[in-house]
Order: structure tokens, then sequence, then C-alpha cells
């Protein structure tokens, strides 16, 4: 997937079902990165060059990387050989990462030509697997334009209000950034202050 997208799309993709084989294809994924990525970047908590945490495996080897269990050597060969050839030319055909104003903006202006790709080639190789966890941000009450809450019949619950986290998302399943559900719940507890004051909003 291409991992400089938004989180909310990000753990959207954990969840394709693999009909054939009755489970989740995604879960866990694999973040593998290599010894110039270490160096240069800050990795979760662990500032550039930072001495290797026990949680992160560490392999002199992609081979050896993939002994980890639930890694498969062919596929773990094929898909950073992939990888690697497309990144040098600065494309991404099969996630278009770096292609948005988005994904660039979180990238390195230094690395060309796309700041967002660059080859895993330089051992000792790195790895992890990342498993999804819950963001309360899209799920919640649903309300009208005055933040009330709704029943099942679409009816107003009297002098039930819902803002924040605890109302439904008015952007649905899609996330904008940084700061949307606070400007939701900002707006949407001055509406319904208003509204319970009696007056418009």
């Amino acid at each position: 997937m291409n991992e400089a997208c938004n989180y909310s799309d990000f753990g959207q993709t954990f969840f394709d079902w693999d009909a054939n084989r009755h489970e989740f294809a995604n879960i866990p994924y694999y973040l593998i990165f290599d010894h110039k990525f270490k160096t240069k970047y800050v990795f979760i908590t662990q500032p550039p060059g930072e001495e290797c945490p026990d949680w992160l495996t560490r392999a002199n080897t992609l081979e050896e990387l993939a002994q980890r269990p639930g890694i498969n050597k062919e596929d773990l060969l094929q898909t950073v050989e992939r990888f690697n050839f497309f990144a040098k030319e600065g494309k991404d055909p099969d996630f278009h990462g770096g292609e948005s104003a988005y994904d660039r903006y979180f990238g390195d202006p230094e690395w060309k030509p796309n700041p967002c790709l660059g080859p895993i080639d330089t051992p000792p190789y790195y790895g992890i697997a990342v498993l999804p966890s819950a963001l309360g941000t899209n799920g919640g009450l649903k309300t009208n334009e005055n933040a009330q809450v709704l029943n099942w019949d679409e009816d107003v619950i009297l002098g039930l209000y819902a803002c924040g986290n605890t109302m439904a998302s008015i952007y649905g399943n899609a996330y904008l950034g940084l700061g949307s559900t606070i400007g939701q719940a900002l707006t949407f507890g001055y509406i319904a202050a208003k509204h319970i004051l009696g007056e418009k909003s």
C-alpha cells in the first residue's frame, strides 16, 4: 500500500477480505526498510541512527529477514526487486506513492526523483509487523444539522445532543487531515449550545 497516505485510508486497507482463504489478506503488514532509511529518518519513536530497539527485527540480508514468521521469502525478494526498480525511476505503479501533494508534503524534498520513494538496497535491513488498532473518529451517534441525536426512525431525541467523536462523522468514511475531528467538535458544540439557548446558528 501507499504508506504516505493518511492513517484513516491506511487503516482501511487492513480489511481487504480474501474470500478463498476466509481471512483478511493484509493482516499483518510487514514494514521493511534499510539502513540508509534508519540513519536518516525518524521511525516511530526512534531518532535517526539510534541503536536498534529489541522490538525491531534486524538482518544482514533480505533472505535472513524473511526468516521471520509470516514472511514468504520469495514474495519478499520479488516485491523488493520490483519496488526498487520503480523507486529509482520515482514511480509507484502499484500504489501511486508520491503522486499527490498530500504524499509529497510528508516526503523528503531533497530526495529525487520522488520524495516518497527510495530503493531498499543498503544492509542491514529492518522489519516489523504492523497490525490494525482502534481509533474512534468515524463512528458515533447520528445527528441532524442542530447536533440533535436521532433515533432509528430519524426522529429527534429531545434534550440529547452530540458533537466530536460521539457523533457520526460528517465526512463519512473519508478523512480530510489533521484536526478534522477537532473542527467537527468545535463547530457542532457551538451549534448545539446555540440551539439549546434557542438562538439561530
